[in-house]
């Protein structure tokens, strides 16, 4: 009588796992399945044993560290672990006072000051607001706006006449400034200021956010502006100067320039080190939980 092939390891597992669930009947060996060498998969032949459960585990790991790694690193580039949801804030300057606090909007993650003036010539008063004539650019509100006297010259970080807010963002998060849109009105002469420009306390006021010209013709315009959004440090606050430059005269106490209608839009967005924490935790978790839903599916 012929004696039976020699069985590998995988064809004893086989059997075993045969008698396990009952099966009847007699085994040909020659009949059971083999493992070749992953390494040989093109056709040596090898046979050998499946590499035991805690190598496959530490595998897996691996596998999913490299995964989730490349995952967060782009998430990091791409911005894909983002910020919160942005939040226009709304002045238009209601009022018989000096009335510069938000109007509309609110701050989430940060709070925001009042809209301020500087470096006028003269004294406007107790009352910067105003409300004749009337603001009626597209979009506008009506009523009262917000007067500045900007000194005569060419644009001077320290002299130049300007409007600015300061946004504060919340422990844990910075400041993102996305948009900001006005309405003005450049009084008509050579007193009126000919541009303005938009600079930030992140660069210490260096160099332009955004920028425009105004046509002095004492009639109300709107300035919407589009220009890449500015992100502050973390924790840190973020002041913006709306300055309004370029005409010839100016006299002392008479209002040159007016504002109303201001849309800031701003988001606070988490510090570096903690977007990277949470957004990377999530995809770890995510790709696990795929990673293991395959593998009840192949099994």
């Amino acid at each position: 009588m012929q004696d039976a092939p020699e069985m590998n390891w995988a064809q004893e597992q086989a059997i075993k796992s045969m008698r396990l669930k009952g099966t009847r009947g007699t085994v040909d060996p020659g009949r059971l399945p083999t493992i070749r060498d992953a390494g040989n998969r093109d056709g040596g032949g090898l046979q050998q044993p499946v590499a035991d459960q805690g190598h496959r585990t530490s595998s897996r790991v691996a596998g999913l560290l490299r995964q989730s790694a490349l995952w967060c690193s782009l998430a990091t580039v791409t911005g894909l672990v983002s910020a919160q949801a942005q939040v226009t804030i709304g002045y238009n300057f209601g009022g018989l006072v000096p009335s510069s606090t938000p109007s509309a909007g609110t701050p989430v993650d940060f709070s925001i000051g009042v809209f301020s003036s500087a470096n006028k010539v003269g004294s406007l008063g107790s009352n910067p607001n105003g409300n004749s004539p009337v603001s009626n650019q597209t979009g506008a509100s009506g009523g009262f706006h917000y007067d500045n006297a900007a000194p005569a010259g060419a644009f001077s970080i320290g002299s130049s006449g300007y409007y600015s807010v300061t946004v504060t963002p919340s422990p844990g998060f910075a400041v993102r400034i996305l948009d900001l849109d006005f309405g003005a009105l450049s009084v008509a002469g050579t007193t009126g200021p000919v541009s303005y420009a938009l600079r930030s306390s992140i660069d210490s006021f260096a160099t332009d956010i955004t920028s425009g010209t105004f046509t002095t013709d004492s009639t109300w315009a709107l300035k919407n502006n589009t220009f890449t959004a500015v992100t502050g440090a973390g924790g840190s606050p973020v002041t913006l100067r709306l300055y309004t430059y370029g005409n010839t005269t100016v006299s002392s106490g008479v209002a040159n320039i007016w504002l109303d209608d201001v849309a800031l839009t701003v988001a606070a967005v988490p510090e570096a080190g903690d977007c990277a924490l949470y957004g990377c935790a999530a995809i770890v978790g995510f790709t696990w939980w795929r990673r293991s839903k395959k593998s009840v599916k192949q099994a």
